[in-house]
């Protein structure tokens, strides 16, 4: 009786994964691994690198919002081709994605209202190493591999 079932479970998976187009049953993806599957590799482009320069520097608005001046120290030390934008204190457009910036911790973190890291607040870099190459794609700029 429970040879029967689960060759009956086995034929059931079998026949799903020819609905998902997959050959065998493997779960349902995810929507973020069809996001990522959509969109290609998440983090095949940005890095962080010492001594390096963006393709344009961030210059501090209010040399008195502490937000602000991390935010210059932090993207003038990355490599990034998409660039920050000031909107209001705490608030920035990187590329078309509006963030919200804090120092939390002693640390300078961000987070978006769509959904990035659940609406919580994450560090910069994994911001900035999230959106390089989402924002790049958008603005038609090519992505090094370098």
């Amino acid at each position: 009786l429970i040879s029967q079932r689960d060759d009956q479970i086995k034929d059931l998976q079998q026949k799903l994964g020819k609905y998902e187009g997959k050959g065998s049953y493997g779960g349902a993806p995810s929507a973020a691994k069809a996001k990522v599957e959509a969109r290609g590799a998440v983090c095949s482009g940005f890095r962080k690198l010492t001594g390096s320069v963006p393709s344009s520097k961030y210059e501090a608005v209010d040399q008195n919002d502490p937000v602000d001046v991390r935010l210059e120290e932090f993207y003038n030390s990355t490599g990034s081709a998409v660039p920050f934008q000031r909107i209001n204190r705490g608030f920035y457009r990187f590329g078309g994605t509006i963030a919200e910036l804090d120092i939390i911790n002693h640390k300078l973190m961000a987070r978006t209202e769509d959904g990035w890291n659940r609406g919580k607040f994450g560090p910069i870099d994994k911001f900035v190493g999230y959106y390089e190459n989402i924002e790049r794609d958008r603005a038609g700029i090519e992505v090094d591999m370098s």
